[in-house]
């Protein structure tokens, strides 16, 4: 099949490297400009960089119009196919190939629609998540759906876990679905009969620790907000500080929301809000504060004898 793929990041270059192992081809990349996500320039690779190097057709774009049909029509097309495209696609569009437009979506559909999904599993503390493969219509992520697979989601994982044990799963994936549309052999889920909800996209501002929730709910916002994601923080002392890495722990603390308990291991534990007949310690170890990173104990040890 000849394919066009509208991708971007890593996971853009994890699926041209995919493809190119099969009798596929990709005819031609649309790929988002580097500057729609600032903060994760610095881990993900350039899917215009890699296309260049492969000689593969590659456009820079920050959505596909209609005004994009009469160059589509120039080429070959049996398959689009979306890899993390932020954008939605006209249905002059998205009905152009032969076999249809497809996308990949790193969420148990229909839950998690939308922005952000590995985030948000991991914040809302799900067990499981995992990929969906689906036609695309014209709303987001609620086309049939052709292929799922799960993923465990364990107590300690971060969503960057959970990225690279979804990232890895991806060319198999892919190829598993193209041969099953090549061959029109697969059967879909209809998503209209199925009930599910969408999540809103993220923004560094949503990060904010509000220590009157309980101790599991924090633990879960700083996980699915681990590097590199913009960080959860707060405030102390006028200071922002990033929370890079924390725990749950068996010590048992209680007291005031937010209130610095004792120090361990290099860390602090501090008390979240629950009922005060209930655990309500987080041990937090390690901080960024104006871009340096250190042990919790060291630097409000430092910030206390600072302010003496």
């Amino acid at each position: 099949m000849d394919i066009v793929l509208l991708t971007h990041q890593n996971w853009g270059i994890e699926t041209i490297n995919a493809i190119l192992k099969t009798n596929h081809k990709i005819v031609r990349v649309y790929t988002h400009p580097s500057g729609m996500d600032k903060h994760k320039k610095s881990w993900h690779k350039s899917v215009k960089n890699h296309c260049e190097e492969l000689k593969i057709p590659v456009v820079e774009r920050n959505n596909l119009t209609e005004r994009d049909i009469p160059e589509l029509k120039k080429i070959p097309i049996d398959l689009i196919f979306s890899v993390h495209w932020r954008r939605l696609l006209p249905k002059s569009i998205i009905s152009l190939p032969k076999k249809g437009s497809i996308n990949i979506h790193p969420a148990l559909l229909p839950k998690y629609r939308g922005s952000s999904p590995i985030n948000w599993t991991i914040i809302n503390g799900e067990k499981e998540t995992g990929i969906t493969i689906h036609f695309i219509d014209e709303n987001a992520d609620t086309g049939n759906i052709i292929l799922q697979k799960k993923i465990d989601i364990e107590s300690l994982d971060t969503a960057f876990d959970i990225y690279k044990k979804t990232i890895i799963l991806y060319p198999s994936m892919i190829t598993e679905v193209l041969d099953l549309i090549e061959s029109d052999n697969y059967q879909v889920v209809n998503q209209k009969n199925l009930k599910g909800f969408f999540c809103s996209k993220r923004f560094p501002s949503d990060g904010k620790i509000d220590w009157n929730q309980d101790r599991e709910s924090i633990n879960n916002l700083i996980r699915g907000l681990s590097d590199p994601y913009p960080n959860a923080f707060f405030f102390f002392n006028e200071k922002k500080i990033l929370v890079k890495k924390a725990k749950l722990i068996e010590d048992d603390f209680r007291g005031p929301p937010g209130r610095i308990c004792a120090r361990k291991d290099g860390g602090i534990i501090v008390s979240c809000g629950t009922k005060f007949s209930e655990n309500q310690s987080l041990f937090i170890s390690e901080i960024e504060v104006n871009g340096q990173i250190y042990k919790a104990d060291n630097f409000f040890t430092k910030l206390w004898e600072d302010l003496k």
